[in-house]
Protein backbone atom coordinates (compact mmCIF):
# COMPACT_ATOMS: atom_id res chain seq x y z
CA UNK A 1 0.00 0.00 0.00
CA UNK A 2 1.38 3.41 -0.96
CA UNK A 3 1.91 6.25 1.48
CA UNK A 4 -0.86 8.20 -0.21
CA UNK A 5 -3.26 5.26 0.12
CA UNK A 6 -2.57 4.98 3.86
CA UNK A 7 -3.40 8.62 4.49
CA UNK A 8 -1.91 12.11 4.46
CA UNK A 9 0.11 11.40 7.64
CA UNK A 10 2.21 8.72 5.91
CA UNK A 11 2.43 10.88 2.78
CA UNK A 12 3.71 13.76 4.91
CA UNK A 13 6.16 11.56 6.82
CA UNK A 14 7.72 10.34 3.56
CA UNK A 15 8.13 13.94 2.39
CA UNK A 16 9.63 15.02 5.72
CA UNK A 17 12.18 12.23 5.38
CA UNK A 18 13.01 13.26 1.82
CA UNK A 19 13.41 16.91 2.81
CA UNK A 20 15.58 15.91 5.78
CA UNK A 21 17.83 13.85 3.52
CA UNK A 22 18.14 16.66 0.97
CA UNK A 23 18.74 19.32 3.63
CA UNK A 24 21.02 16.99 5.63
CA UNK A 25 19.25 17.87 8.86
CA UNK A 26 15.89 17.06 10.49
CA UNK A 27 12.99 18.90 8.86
CA UNK A 28 9.49 19.38 10.27
CA UNK A 29 6.74 20.43 7.89
CA UNK A 30 5.32 23.92 8.43
CA UNK A 31 1.55 24.53 8.63
CA UNK A 32 1.68 25.81 5.04
CA UNK A 33 3.42 22.61 3.92
CA UNK A 34 0.83 20.50 5.78
CA UNK A 35 -1.92 22.29 3.83
CA UNK A 36 -0.12 21.36 0.62
CA UNK A 37 0.17 17.73 1.73
CA UNK A 38 -3.56 17.55 2.47
CA UNK A 39 -4.36 19.16 -0.88
CA UNK A 40 -2.04 16.88 -2.89
CA UNK A 41 -3.30 13.79 -1.10
CA UNK A 42 -6.95 14.77 -1.68
CA UNK A 43 -6.20 15.30 -5.38
CA UNK A 44 -4.57 11.83 -5.56
CA UNK A 45 -1.22 13.19 -6.70
CA UNK A 46 1.16 10.22 -6.34
CA UNK A 47 3.88 10.57 -3.76
CA UNK A 48 6.44 9.80 -6.47
CA UNK A 49 5.48 12.94 -8.39
CA UNK A 50 6.23 15.11 -5.36
CA UNK A 51 9.45 13.26 -4.56
CA UNK A 52 10.65 13.69 -8.14
CA UNK A 53 9.91 17.43 -7.98
CA UNK A 54 11.93 17.62 -4.76
CA UNK A 55 14.87 15.78 -6.33
CA UNK A 56 14.76 17.95 -9.44
CA UNK A 57 14.74 21.13 -7.33
CA UNK A 58 17.65 19.84 -5.24
CA UNK A 59 19.63 18.96 -8.37
CA UNK A 60 19.08 22.44 -9.84
CA UNK A 61 20.15 24.00 -6.55
CA UNK A 62 23.35 21.94 -6.47
CA UNK A 63 24.05 22.79 -10.09
CA UNK A 64 23.72 26.51 -9.32
CA UNK A 65 25.60 26.05 -6.01
CA UNK A 66 22.84 28.03 -4.35
CA UNK A 67 22.27 25.78 -1.35
CA UNK A 68 21.41 22.23 -0.48
CA UNK A 69 17.93 22.28 -1.96
CA UNK A 70 14.35 23.40 -1.32
CA UNK A 71 13.64 24.54 2.24
CA UNK A 72 9.98 23.58 2.15
CA UNK A 73 7.33 21.93 0.03
CA UNK A 74 5.97 25.36 -0.86
CA UNK A 75 9.10 25.86 -2.99
CA UNK A 76 8.04 23.06 -5.35
CA UNK A 77 4.25 23.58 -5.34
CA UNK A 78 4.12 24.97 -8.88
CA UNK A 79 6.41 22.22 -10.18
CA UNK A 80 4.22 19.52 -8.63
CA UNK A 81 1.10 21.02 -10.22
CA UNK A 82 2.80 21.27 -13.60
CA UNK A 83 4.10 17.68 -13.45
CA UNK A 84 0.69 16.32 -12.43
CA UNK A 85 -0.96 18.22 -15.28
CA UNK A 86 1.49 16.66 -17.74
CA UNK A 87 0.84 13.17 -16.41
CA UNK A 88 -2.93 13.59 -16.50
CA UNK A 89 -2.85 14.91 -20.05
CA UNK A 90 -0.77 11.91 -21.18
CA UNK A 91 2.31 13.84 -22.24
CA UNK A 92 4.66 12.36 -19.62
CA UNK A 93 7.34 9.85 -20.55
CA UNK A 94 5.97 6.36 -21.07
CA UNK A 95 7.34 2.80 -21.12
CA UNK A 96 10.47 3.74 -19.20
CA UNK A 97 11.59 6.32 -21.73
CA UNK A 98 13.88 9.03 -20.41
CA UNK A 99 12.10 12.35 -19.90
CA UNK A 100 13.04 15.21 -22.16
CA UNK A 101 15.63 17.59 -20.68
CA UNK A 102 14.31 20.73 -19.03
CA UNK A 103 14.31 23.79 -21.29
CA UNK A 104 16.63 26.64 -20.46
CA UNK A 105 15.37 29.92 -19.06
CA UNK A 106 16.20 31.55 -22.40
CA UNK A 107 14.01 29.02 -24.23
CA UNK A 108 11.09 29.56 -21.88
CA UNK A 109 11.55 33.31 -22.23
CA UNK A 110 11.17 32.88 -26.00
CA UNK A 111 7.90 30.99 -25.39
CA UNK A 112 6.63 33.95 -23.38
CA UNK A 113 7.66 36.33 -26.18
CA UNK A 114 5.75 34.25 -28.73
CA UNK A 115 2.73 34.10 -26.44
CA UNK A 116 2.78 37.89 -26.10
CA UNK A 117 2.90 38.24 -29.89
CA UNK A 118 -0.07 35.88 -30.30
CA UNK A 119 -2.03 37.76 -27.65
CA UNK A 120 -1.32 41.20 -29.11
CA UNK A 121 -4.25 41.16 -31.54
CA UNK A 122 -7.20 39.88 -29.48
CA UNK A 123 -5.93 39.84 -25.89
CA UNK A 124 -4.08 43.10 -25.41
CA UNK A 125 -4.20 42.88 -21.61
CA UNK A 126 -2.42 39.51 -21.63
CA UNK A 127 0.16 40.84 -24.06
CA UNK A 128 0.82 43.81 -21.76
CA UNK A 129 1.10 41.53 -18.71
CA UNK A 130 3.65 39.26 -20.37
CA UNK A 131 5.69 42.20 -21.65
CA UNK A 132 5.72 43.72 -18.17
CA UNK A 133 6.85 40.48 -16.54
CA UNK A 134 9.51 39.81 -19.16
CA UNK A 135 10.95 43.25 -18.46
CA UNK A 136 10.98 42.44 -14.75
CA UNK A 137 12.70 39.13 -15.50
CA UNK A 138 15.39 41.00 -17.41
CA UNK A 139 15.86 43.27 -14.37
CA UNK A 140 16.63 40.21 -12.28
CA UNK A 141 13.37 39.34 -10.52
CA UNK A 142 13.13 35.66 -9.50
CA UNK A 143 11.35 33.48 -12.09
CA UNK A 144 9.17 31.82 -9.40
CA UNK A 145 7.86 35.24 -8.32
CA UNK A 146 6.91 36.06 -11.90
CA UNK A 147 5.18 32.68 -12.30
CA UNK A 148 3.04 33.48 -9.28
CA UNK A 149 2.29 36.92 -10.72
CA UNK A 150 1.03 35.34 -13.95
CA UNK A 151 -1.22 32.96 -12.01
CA UNK A 152 -2.58 35.83 -9.91
CA UNK A 153 -3.35 38.19 -12.78
CA UNK A 154 -3.99 36.14 -15.92
CA UNK A 155 -7.73 35.66 -15.36
CA UNK A 156 -8.18 39.42 -15.33
CA UNK A 157 -6.82 39.60 -18.87
CA UNK A 158 -9.88 37.87 -20.35
CA UNK A 159 -13.57 38.84 -20.66
CA UNK A 160 -15.84 37.32 -18.02
CA UNK A 161 -17.73 35.30 -20.62
CA UNK A 162 -14.50 33.69 -21.81
CA UNK A 163 -13.47 32.80 -18.26
CA UNK A 164 -16.89 31.39 -17.35
CA UNK A 165 -16.50 28.29 -19.52
CA UNK A 166 -13.14 27.45 -17.99
CA UNK A 167 -14.51 27.99 -14.49
CA UNK A 168 -17.31 25.53 -15.19
CA UNK A 169 -14.83 22.87 -16.35
CA UNK A 170 -12.60 23.34 -13.31
CA UNK A 171 -15.54 23.32 -10.90
CA UNK A 172 -16.73 20.02 -12.40
CA UNK A 173 -13.28 18.50 -11.88
CA UNK A 174 -13.10 19.66 -8.25
CA UNK A 175 -16.60 18.66 -7.18
CA UNK A 176 -15.36 15.48 -5.49
CA UNK A 177 -12.90 17.50 -3.38
CA UNK A 178 -15.45 19.86 -1.82
CA UNK A 179 -15.99 17.68 1.23
CA UNK A 180 -12.31 16.83 1.68
CA UNK A 181 -10.45 20.11 1.22
CA UNK A 182 -10.67 23.14 3.50
CA UNK A 183 -12.44 26.04 1.80
CA UNK A 184 -9.25 28.10 1.50
CA UNK A 185 -7.29 25.21 -0.02
CA UNK A 186 -10.13 24.43 -2.42
CA UNK A 187 -10.31 28.04 -3.63
CA UNK A 188 -6.53 28.17 -4.07
CA UNK A 189 -6.61 24.92 -6.06
CA UNK A 190 -9.47 26.28 -8.19
CA UNK A 191 -7.63 29.53 -8.95
CA UNK A 192 -4.41 27.72 -9.85
CA UNK A 193 -6.29 25.28 -12.08
CA UNK A 194 -7.93 28.12 -13.98
CA UNK A 195 -4.58 29.90 -14.37
CA UNK A 196 -2.87 26.72 -15.61
CA UNK A 197 -5.55 26.19 -18.27
CA UNK A 198 -5.13 29.75 -19.49
CA UNK A 199 -1.35 29.45 -19.50
CA UNK A 200 -1.48 26.21 -21.47
CA UNK A 201 -3.91 27.64 -24.02
CA UNK A 202 -1.42 30.43 -24.82
CA UNK A 203 1.78 28.40 -24.39
CA UNK A 204 3.07 30.14 -21.24
CA UNK A 205 5.22 27.59 -19.37
CA UNK A 206 6.64 28.12 -15.89
CA UNK A 207 9.85 30.12 -15.89
CA UNK A 208 10.88 28.32 -12.70
CA UNK A 209 10.81 24.93 -14.46
CA UNK A 210 13.89 25.84 -16.47
CA UNK A 211 17.32 24.23 -16.19
CA UNK A 212 18.74 27.79 -15.98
Amino acid sequence: MSAAARGPESYARALEQALSRIRERPVVLSPRDWNLVVEWHARHIPLGVVLEALEDAAARSRKRRSGSGPRSLAYIADAVDEAWDLIRSGRSARDGASPAPLPTLAQIRESWERAAERAARDHAALCALLRELLARLDRGEPPADLDREVDRRISGCFPAAEIAGIEEQVDAELVSFRERLPAAALEKTRSKSIARRLRRSFGIPLLSMSSR
